[in-house]
């Protein structure tokens, strides 16, 4: 199977991505932190879930956001990490022509062309609401560009 490593503490796999610990320069030395640190790493950052996982309050990790540097990079870290995934898998969906991830990803990093929820009326043909009302037809297009 082929594996990469990359900065952020992720590995990637030919099927999943699966988050590994976080990198050596952010080793928490305390006990706690460090298990609030592997939990919000196995939970992708939901910090209820782990601060459960790791019998603590969620107030003390807020606590500890503010006050701890080091542990503050790792959940940021950890974060990142999170959106790398989830943006990985909006371009997979985009890749076999979902709708709703196109228009999500037009809606909000289209905007600059003129991708919008709003009508606009010199690029009404490039809104996201003329794209819904012509869902159809776009879909044919799409399925006949990957089917050719």
């Amino acid at each position: 199977m082929n594996q990469q490593n990359n900065n952020s503490g992720t590995e990637q796999t030919e099927n999943k991505t699966t988050v590994q610990t976080t990198p050596e320069e952010w080793k928490i030395t305390e006990p706690k932190k460090a298990l609030m640190i592997e939990a919000l790493t196995k939970t992708l950052g939901v910090v209820s879930l782990a601060a459960e996982q790791a019998g603590i309050s969620r107030s003390a990790h807020y606590n500890w956001m503010h006050t701890d540097d080091q542990y503050k990079a790792a959940v940021d870290s950890i974060n990142e990490t999170t959106l790398d995934i989830a943006e990985s898998k909006l371009f997979e969906c985009i890749k076999q022509s979902d709708f709703k991830a196109i228009t999500f990803l037009l809606r909000y990093r289209g905007k600059s062309r003129g991708y919008s929820l709003h009508k606009e009326t010199d690029f009404e043909k490039y809104t996201v609401n003329y794209l819904f009302k012509n869902r159809e037809s776009f879909e044919a297009v799409m399925k006949t560009k990957s089917n050719p």
